[in-house]
């Protein structure tokens, strides 16, 4: 499948692989899936870098719960 998006005012193409049989899964939902995937790693990319998260080398899980409740 060929996906084409926008960059600095040009669009431009680029492709989007899926294991997904067009038959089983509308063509419209699996772009959505896709778009949601994408914004859970931009939200993943701004909690690790502008929020610390990277930072954290506690072992322990109460320890990164703490870590996160002192940084949000």
């Amino acid at each position: 499948m060929i996906v084409y998006r926008r960059e600095n005012g040009i669009w431009k193409a680029f492709f989007l692989i899926s294991t997904f049989m067009p038959e089983t899964i509308p063509l419209a939902e699996l772009l959505r899936a896709c778009q949601a995937g994408w914004s859970i790693e931009v939200i993943h990319r701004l909690v690790k870098q502008s929020l610390s998260f990277g930072e954290c080398r506690c072992r322990d899980i109460q320890a990164h719960r703490n870590w996160a409740f002192l940084v949000v």
